[in-house]
């Protein structure tokens, strides 16, 4: 019976997790005109250098004081998925390209 409450008390943070995720990136869609797959932490993180987004990626990582990182952590976990967003494969494109330009 234990193991059964267990089993339900992970399955609904899993389940809370990726809802939470998903209103994230309606979000960063629907009122920030951002793509659909990205969350706002790590356009935060991506566009940091912008003066709002800098600010914003300090609020957030402010307000995920206990997940240090929040930001780039978000960033990298995003560009470990497999659907790459077209901007990621030119980005890293230009990065090889820079890092090998005998290979162009």
């Amino acid at each position: 019976m234990i193991q059964g409450f267990l089993w339900a008390g992970r399955w609904f943070l899993y389940w809370l997790k990726q809802n939470l995720i998903s209103l994230d990136q309606m979000a960063n869609t629907l009122l920030l005109f951002g793509d659909a797959r990205e969350t706002i932490s790590a356009r935060a993180w991506r566009l940091r250098k912008h003066p709002v987004w800098g600010k914003a990626r300090i609020v957030i990582d402010t307000i995920f004081f206990f997940d240090p990182d929040h930001c780039r952590e978000s960033f990298r976990g995003e560009l470990r998925v497999i659907q790459f967003f077209p901007w990621i494969k030119r980005m890293i494109h230009k990065w090889k390209a820079k890092a090998h330009p005998e290979q162009e």
